[in-house]
């Protein structure tokens, strides 16, 4: 957004939370080209260079468009839908900069004249965050070294297309860090395309980070955590390094020989096993995974860092400045409704008959992931959906209480809770009390019923969660 929003627009779903059905929808789009497949990424996206490439030129940019618009028109006449009124827009991926701005904008018109508003980019204000992906090298003509110059057309094309919100893979300030994760980027071309984001008019920009890397150090990430406040984005999310069975780094860590994104097989031969902790150097071992206490190290560093520099810290894995939560992302973890659409998108989409006294949990579905067979299938018949699953109201509760802990200033709204589930939290989860006794969660909201969780609980997000 162009402006500061209010505390209702930064809570959009107000203290009801989780109740009956937020009015809000959201709409996904996974575009999953990559310039490169990454070594620890397990995402749905194909490399668009070296020898498992995906082709990537004009003609299947258009196509994989077109794809996009069309099952946007036939989910919504699938699901009877007369109206679409979503509220956030959001290009995931892979590298979503990969598309041209005429691609972006044209994508959108679409989805405007679904709305009813007609086309063209001043339209596309009355949605009010739209979210575009980029990884620094996309948005570069060239390495930074090689003096060429930044496709700031390329970023005012995506801001005159009605993209308001750009999130920018950074993932760390640490050139080391950046080889060791096979990112393609260096630390100076990721301050340069942040720059030329802000030299080209994004005045909400958000970065990504990734901790828990092997063979590094505390001091290193409390570095990377530094440069990133310094660049003062709106917006900051962390992401510990988890290591994904089949992924090239499983192999590095594991020893299984597994086929990288060049053609090439393992990467190494060190066992896969927990590390002993962070020793008095911090240095975090060069085993894979790291100890729960590494963990905690790594996540307290970066609370009292990006904390300490203004930012909220308004879910586990995000930071904002005041009034620049993400819409999007806020919608999800109140279990708002959404449709994702693109190769192996996901989508949670309730009956069109709620509001009229039907009682729904939810129907989950997802796409074919591989990008020319959802592409046949959309041309063929419309959809590409390769399952669904309707959740029941047990999986839809452990849904909304996971969801809503995240929320750390929000939590499982309790008057919400009842109406949907007939209980309050704390009686529904048999675990809550054990809990609250351990200082894992604590009783508040304005009911003093809403179940939250305590600082000791947010950097144990996942035990707790776990243990209800």
């Amino acid at each position: 957004m162009n402006r500061p929003m209010t505390k209702e627009r930064d809570n959009p779903v107000g203290r009801s939370g989780q109740s009956n059905l937020p009015s809000r929808q959201g709409l996904y789009i996974h575009v999953p080209f990559c310039t490169s497949k990454c070594p620890y990424c397990d995402f749905n996206s194909v490399p668009v260079s070296g020898p498992t490439a995906h082709p990537f030129d004009s003609f299947e940019e258009s196509r994989y468009i077109d794809c996009l618009m069309a099952e946007l028109d036939s989910r919504l006449k699938s699901l009877g839908r007369t109206t679409f009124n979503p509220a956030t827009l959001y290009f995931g991926g892979g590298t979503p900069s990969l598309l041209s701005a005429e691609s972006v904008a044209r994508f959108i018109s679409h989805v405007n004249k679904v709305r009813g508003k007609g086309g063209g980019s001043s339209s596309s204000l009355s949605i009010e965050e739209i979210t575009l992906e980029a990884n620094p090298e996309s948005v570069l003509q060239g390495p930074v070294s090689n003096d060429k110059a930044v496709s700031k057309d390329k970023l005012r094309g995506y801001l005159d297309a009605g993209v308001n919100r750009l999130s920018i893979g950074v993932q760390s300030f640490s050139d080391a860090e950046l080889k060791l994760l096979g990112r393609p980027h260096s630390v100076e071309e990721a301050v340069t395309a942040y720059e030329a984001a802000r030299a080209a008019g994004f005045e909400n920009i958000g970065i990504d980070l990734i901790f828990g890397l092997p063979g590094r150090t505390v001091e290193s990430w409390r570095e990377s955590l530094k440069r990133a406040v310094e660049l003062r984005p709106e917006h900051i999310s962390l992401y510990g390094l988890t290591i994904e069975e089949g992924t090239p780094f499983y192999a590095r860590y594991s020893g299984e020989s597994v086929e990288g994104p060049s053609g090439s097989s393992s990467l190494g031969s060190s066992s896969l096993r927990e590390a002993g902790g962070t020793p008095k150097d911090g240095t975090i071992n060069d085993g894979g995974t790291i100890t729960d206490e590494t963990y905690v190290a790594l996540y307290s560093v970066a609370i009292e860092v990006i904390t300490g520099a203004g930012y909220d810290h308004y879910e586990v894995s995000n930071f904002a400045l005041p009034g620049r939560r993400s819409l999007h992302n806020s919608s999800y973890w109140s279990g708002a409704e959404y449709l994702g659409l693109g190769a192996g998108a996901h989508s949670l989409v309730y009956s069109s008959e709620l509001g009229k006294g039907v009682r729904e949990w939810g129907t989950r579905s997802w796409n074919i992931s591989g990008v020319s067979e959802y592409e046949v299938a959309v041309e063929r018949t419309g959809v590409a959906t390769e399952g669904s699953e309707e959740l029941t109201g047990e999986s839809a509760a452990l849904e909304a209480a996971m969801l809503g802990l995240r929320r750390l200033d929000i939590g499982i709204v309790a008057i919400g809770f009842k109406e949907r589930f007939g209980a309050l939290p704390v009686d529904f989860f048999a675990g809550a009390i054990d809990l609250i006794e351990h200082g894992l969660l604590y009783k508040g909201g304005e009911g003093g019923e809403d179940l939250l969780l305590t600082p000791k609980g947010v950097t144990l997000s996942d035990t707790v969660i776990a243990r209800l």
